[in-house]
């Protein structure tokens, strides 16, 4: 009988044990199933827990110190062999890149006028220029810029748009810096596909400025947002250089002021902890860099005719910064702890999308006369009075009724 069932195959066996089982009672059955399912559930518990995947999840924290590198090309040999390779790519494109110079204009800032996310946003928010010459929203991709209306001007009910703002405020220059929460969403192809539907629309709205695309910032590699990766935004300024080829634009190179030549990402020292938004370290040399490569071409505006105040949007409450802090969560870029403490509110976007608040002093606009007051080439923050001196009613919304109509007008030579 033994050697008779020695000689049994595996196959042979299994046919034996299904047919014991479908002779079972049908109680049995299920109990029998149950058990071999909590058996098997049981196994793949244990070897996930030896392989050491089912350890708790790290803090944030420790999650920031595990972020210190990019995903790599598979020739990738060392960060300074690829950073080398990018820097050979980007000199190819020297009749675009705006180079070094001593152009002396004092003018220069004044007239231009800084369109972007965050980053730009920060130009205010630290009082490193007017809010006059900045448009920056927190968050903000290169495709929203023709749809979210987050731009206020004084007398005015409702936001607009950026290209709707730039037809407002008749800039002699833009310099316009977007990419860092398209990077690692969009492919080269659609990012360069909205960017010209976004410069399409200013250019449509004010087609007398000049428009100068600045490359995307680098990111730190210890970073908060491991999503944003430092390949990907090379990716993008390369793809942006043969755009500005194809356009006749100017292209500048912003970047090469923060990247480390030995590794290819961001020096720690111009940027918060958080990696990405830069410290007013990194503002003074976002500033330093745009002075020493400036870019003039003849003046060919019409008369500007009266110009618009801009001003903060309307104040949210701290009762709504649950709302205030979804909306953060959701947008691709999160805002850091030191860009939030920089700003005593928060605004409203009409798109939903929210941003702090940049603000305009009385010492930026002369209400007496139709001349704004002389200022340095770049706007330090000394000249503008903090944001606790402004008049709570500059923070409301404003119906075109309750101002005069010489108080709206800001004519000064941007």
């Amino acid at each position: 009988m033994n050697k008779k069932s020695d000689n049994y195959t595996l196959p042979d066996k299994l046919k034996i044990y299904i047919g014991k089982f479908q002779k079972l009672d049908k109680n049995l059955k299920v109990q029998f199933i149950t058990i071999i399912i909590l058996l098997l559930f049981i196994l793949i518990v244990a070897i996930t827990a030896l392989a050491g995947k089912g350890k708790n999840p790290v803090s944030v924290s420790k999650m920031k110190e595990k972020v210190t590198s990019d995903s790599r090309p598979l020739n990738f040999m060392t960060d300074n062999k690829y950073e080398d390779a990018y820097t050979k790519a980007v000199n190819k494109y020297n009749d675009v890149v705006i180079q070094k110079s001593n152009v002396d204009d004092k003018n220069y800032f004044r007239e231009t006028l800084f369109i972007g996310d965050s980053n730009t946003e920060g130009l205010g928010v630290y009082n490193h220029l007017s809010l006059q010459n900045v448009l920056g929203s927190t968050g903000m991709p290169i495709q929203n810029v023709v749809v979210n209306k987050c731009m206020w001007f004084v007398g005015y009910e409702e936001p607009v748009t950026m290209p709707t703002a730039v037809s407002m405020l008749k800039p002699r220059r833009i310099i316009i810096n977007f990419g860092t929460n398209n990077a690692g969403g969009n492919t080269p192809e659609e990012f360069i596909r909205y960017y010209k539907k976004a410069l399409n629309a200013i250019e449509n709205a004010y087609p007398y400025s000049d428009i100068i695309v600045s490359s995307i910032l680098p990111v730190c590699k210890i970073r908060d947002y491991p999503n944003i990766k430092m390949q990907d935004i090379d990716e993008l300024n390369l793809a942006l250089l043969e755009m500005c080829k194809e356009r006749d634009l100017k292209f500048l190179n912003m970047a090469e002021v923060f990247k480390d030549p030995k590794n290819g990402f961001a020096k720690p020292k111009y940027f918060s902890k958080d990696g990405l938004h830069l410290t007013s370290d990194g503002y003074k040399a976002l500033l330093d860099y745009v002075g020493s490569h400036k870019h003039i071409v003849p003046d060919n505006r019409p008369a500007r005719g009266n110009i618009p105040i801009r001003r903060e949007a309307p104040y949210i409450s701290s009762s709504s910064s649950m709302m205030t802090s979804s909306v953060f969560s959701s947008s691709s870029e999160v805002m850091s702890s030191e860009f939030l403490e920089s700003s005593t509110n928060s605004v409203f976007c009409s798109s939903d999308s929210y941003t702090s608040a940049p603000f305009i002093s009385s010492s930026d606009v002369d209400t007496s006369t139709s001349e704004s007051n002389p200022k340095s080439e770049v706007f330090q923050s000394q000249d503008i009075e903090s944001e606790s001196q402004l008049n709570s009613d500059s923070v409301a919304t404003i119906s075109p009724e309750s101002i005069e109509t010489e108080n709206s007008i800001y004519d000064e030579t941007l």
